[in-house]
This record gives structure tokens, C-alpha cells and sequence, in this order.
């Protein structure tokens, strides 16, 4: 994947986020209070209506392993719990999402480590 489709998956969760901010449909998808991650609130309507318009996909677990390709974290505990999270993912700092890349599949057969770092606590 080339820069230009980083840029791409990035930016189109930048808008959806935005456009649903502006319109009122928060009850599909939406940013946490501090705006530092985001959660899928209405999965089935999500797969049904976003996943096809926003990103061509038709399967949550699509969108799960491009999330995760883009180094994207889920929160697994607290009340952020289902959220997804980016270190250059800011509500107010749409710019900043430019700066992701997709991480490169290794062909070797070798897994990815996921972090063990506990989950962040954005209300700290």
C-alpha cells in the first residue's frame, strides 16, 4: 500500500467521524467524550450503511484488520472499553492522521506482538 492509501483509510475515518458528529447520527459511531478514540455504537447499522459507503467493505472484521494494519488499539477495559484508539488520532487534529501508515505484513509466516501496555486512561 502506497502513501497516498494510507492517507485514504485515514482520512475517510476522519470524516465519518465528522460527518456523524454534525449530523447527530452519534448513536452509529462516534467519538469518546475526550476525543481521543472512537467506538462502533450500532454494529449491525455500521456493517449496513458505513462500512459499504465510507470504506468499500461489507464485514466488520475487514474493517477490524485494516484497523488494526494502521496500528489502531482497542481498549479492553475501563469505560472506554470497545474503543479504538491511535496515537495521531485526535478529534480536534484531523491533520494529524495524514502522518499513519499501514504496517507491512511479514511474509516469513512471523505474527505481529501486540503491546501488553495496559490501556490509557484519557480522563487522567
Amino acid at each position: 500500500i502506497n502513501s497516498m492509501a494510507d492517507a485514504f483509510f485515514s482520512s475517510e475515518i476522519t470524516q465519518l467521524l465528522q460527518d456523524f458528529e454534525l449530523s447527530g447520527k452519534e448513536s452509529i459511531v462516534s467519538w469518546q467524550p475526550h476525543g481521543r478514540a472512537f467506538r462502533v455504537h450500532d454494529r449491525k447499522e455500521f456493517v449496513k450503511t458505513i462500512l459499504p459507503q465510507y470504506f468499500d467493505l461489507s464485514y466488520i472484521l475487514f474493517f477490524h484488520r485494516q484497523l488494526n494494519l494502521y496500528s489502531f488499539r482497542r481498549i479492553t477495559f475501563g469505560i472506554d472499553r470497545g474503543a479504538y484508539y491511535h496515537g495521531m488520532s485526535l478529534r480536534d487534529e484531523p491533520p494529524r492522521c495524514e502522518g499513519m501508515e499501514r504496517q507491512r505484513i511479514k511474509r516469513n509466516g512471523g505474527r505481529k506482538r501486540y503491546s501488553t501496555s495496559p490501556d490509557p486512561n484519557f480522563y487522567e
